[in-house]
Parts: structure tokens; sequence; C-alpha cells
């Protein structure tokens, strides 16, 4: 019995752990926007405090800042957020196991899309990359709630991310 309280405050210590690296790694986030807040209104077109740039280098910044946050950071944060959520890989060689990081270039890929479908204001799409996201992996999702369940948080995640980058770097006017 003393041997299941030590198992049990074991994995407490370890979720305790966990749970301070994510707190940690939000907190190092947030300070992170803020700073590049901070400079995009420093470097805004009508800015006469640091320096002013053309309307089309802003832009291309903003475009720059764009993908640069939908691709490697949104991967990172996914992975420390919701890695609790992923399904354990079976050890037996099964040729239906898909590819070690496949999922995290689809992600990417999916994003990039997104927002360009978002940029250009064909919303129908952004349907069309999650109709054949979810054809692709039909066989896997029907066979495994697990698998589904993951698949669906990282979609919605995607969606979320995307939209949300989009719209705090072009449709709000203090950015």
């Amino acid at each position: 019995m003393d041997h299941m309280n030590e198992m049990n405050n074991e994995m407490k210590n370890i979720d305790d752990g966990q749970s301070i690296e994510k707190t940690i790694y939000i907190a190092d986030q947030f300070c992170h926007i803020g700073i590049l807040i901070i400079f995009s209104l420093l470097l805004s077109a009508d800015s006469s405090f640091f320096v002013s740039v053309s309307e089309n280098i802003y832009f291309g910044l903003k475009a720059a800042l764009f993908v640069i946050i939908i691709i490697r950071p949104a991967n990172i944060t996914f992975k420390k957020i919701f890695s609790k959520y992923q399904p354990q890989r079976t050890s037996d060689t099964n040729e239906n196991e898909p590819i070690l990081g496949a999922g995290s270039v689809i992600g990417t890929l999916e994003r990039l899309l997104m927002g360009i479908f978002i940029g250009i204001g064909q919303f129908a799409a952004v349907g069309l990359i999650m109709t054949a996201k979810s054809v692709a992996r039909y066989d896997r999702i029907s066979k495994n709630s697990q698998f589904a369940e993951y698949y669906l948080i990282g979609t919605l995640y995607s969606i979320l991310v995307t939209v949300i980058a989009y719209i705090l770097l072009f449709n709000i006017s203090i950015i």
C-alpha cells in the first residue's frame, strides 16, 4: 500500500513540474507578444516617435510575423499544452502508423493555407482544407477514438491560432 502512495506522490510531483513548466512557457510567450506589440506600435506607419516606414514595408513585416507565429511557435505551444492528449504509440510495427513529425508538418501547412485563404477572403476554402485532411485520416479517425480526439484538438487549435494571429496582426488598428 505504501508503494502505491509513493507512486501517486511521484505522479503528482511530475504533474506539478509539468504544470509549472507550462505556466512559465505561457508567461514567456505573453512577454514575447507584448514586446512585439510595442515594436509594432513604434514602427507603425503613422508613428512619429521611432521611425516611419512605408505601408508596403509595414504590411510585409506584419505578413512575415504572421508566418513566423503560425509556424514554429504554434507547433511548440501545441506540443507543450496538449501533449497529455497524444495517443500512445504501440510497440508493434504497423505499416499504418504515421511518420513521426508528419502531423506537425501537416498542421503547419494547414495554418499557412488557412492564412492565405483568410487573407484573400476565401473562407470556404478553409473548409476544403479541413475536408481534405479528414478524408486522408478517415480510417484512423474511425478506428481509434483517442486519435480522433487528438486530431480534433489539433485541428481546432490550428484554426484558433491562425484566426487569432490574423485578427491581431491585420484587423486591429493599434498594431
